[in-house]
């Protein structure tokens, strides 16, 4: 018998703008004396270069084996940390990392996670709607499914183990991830990179089905209605 799947509870997910996950590892690993660097600090360690590749807004502190991403909504919210925290528990078969807690400082959000030892996805390479003309919303139907999703599948966001056997470790940015309709994440994903490329060529139709020839159709005039093709 199939079971069925998890259900949401806003009122069940953790809130307030600074919240710690005592039972998290990063206490297992660190001591349950241990505390997260201050604002102040990520902040002198981004500025000082010390951050993931081109994303200042991430900061590594190997030694606590924890990554920090900081920054003002909407780029960085306590509910990315609500959605990994609840994925990570009710969800366990998706990869992402543990969430340790969350604070916000200054007008912006600091989130504590886990470091997540792997690489990037991307080295398996070399207007509002009442604003859109009648003929591209009717081509965009409103009888297919809504489904929860990350809503940003680019490489860059996919972390792979770096030996081989090359295994998917962690699904990281969840910050669009959200309730969409099912032929979105496709699409989206398929836009984050070039049409000939090997992520959407190979790549893409591995986890994700080609939604109908209508729904492409208004996507595609959608996105040419304010010029990102």
């Amino acid at each position: 018998m199939q079971s069925s799947p998890p259900t949401i509870f806003v009122d069940s997910l953790p809130k307030g703008s600074s919240v710690t996950f005592k039972d998290s590892t990063f206490f297992t690993h660190n001591g349950p004396g241990a505390t997260f660097p201050s604002a102040d600090q990520v902040r002198v360690k981004s500025e000082a270069g010390d951050h993931v590749l081109d994303r200042k807004n991430t900061v590594i502190f190997e030694s606590l084996g924890l990554v920090v991403k900081f920054g003002k909504e909407p780029r960085v919210t306590v509910v990315e940390g609500q959605c990994l925290w609840w994925l990570r528990r009710h969800l366990p078969s998706v990869p992402v990392p543990e969430m340790y807690g969350w604070t916000e400082d200054g007008g912006e959000v600091f989130l504590y996670m886990q470091l997540v030892e792997a690489a990037s996805g991307s080295h398996w390479e070399g207007h509002e709607l009442e604003d859109i003309p009648d003929p591209y919303r009717q081509l965009l139907h409103d009888d297919p499914g809504v489904v929860f999703t990350h809503a940003d599948l680019h490489q860059s966001n996919i972390m792979v183990s770096e030996g081989w056997p090359c295994r998917i470790v962690a699904i990281i940015d969840w910050h669009q991830s959200g309730w969409y309709p099912d032929y979105w994440e496709f699409y989206k994903a398929e836009y984050t990179n070039h049409w000939e490329s090997e992520w959407v060529q190979k790549y893409i139709p591995m986890f994700l089905n080609e939604p109908r020839e209508t729904f492409l159709e208004g996507i595609n005039s959608y996105a040419a209605s304010w010029g990102s093709m």
